[in-house]
This record gives C-alpha cells, structure tokens and sequence, in this order.
C-alpha cells in the first residue's frame, strides 16, 4: 500500500461513523501492535486505538479530519497535517 492509501486509511478511521468502520480502516492503515502516542495516553493495538478514536469522536462531534498538506516521510513515521 503506498503512503498516501495508508494516511487515507487513517483519517477515514478517523471520519468513520461506527466502531466496526473505524476498526476496518484502521486494519488498512496500521499493523495489529501499532502504537498510537498522544498526549492523552500511548495506545497500543488497533483495539486500543479504535477506542481512543471512539472516545475522541464523543468530543468531537460531525467533525471531520481533512489533509490539509501532502504526506511527507519521516525518520520514524509518516506525517500529515490535518485539520
């Protein structure tokens, strides 16, 4: 998958409307011990990181993520700004 079909993958698990969306999408974009680390926690898993994106879309409402910049390659991850 290249870079750009997996930050899409993300962000629509991110913009998903059910637990089993967000579980599908993030199947495509991140390998099963993916670590997710934000500032409210390290979330380890793609269970652990569907939660904390089910928890964040409570807060969030009918907000959407949107790339706001092209997926760039880092030493460690890919980055993208969204909005």
């Amino acid at each position: 998958m290249e870079l750009s079909e997996t930050l899409d993958a993300y962000k629509d698990a991110w913009n998903a409307t059910s637990e089993a969306e967000t579980s599908a999408h993030l199947e495509k974009a991140v390998t099963p011990d993916a670590v997710l680390m934000d500032p409210h926690g390290v979330f380890t898993g793609t269970a652990a990181i569907a939660g904390f994106i089910a928890a964040a879309r409570q807060k969030l409402g009918s907000a959407q993520l949107v790339a706001t910049s092209s997926p760039q390659r880092h030493p460690h991850a890919p980055w993208i700004r969204y909005d």
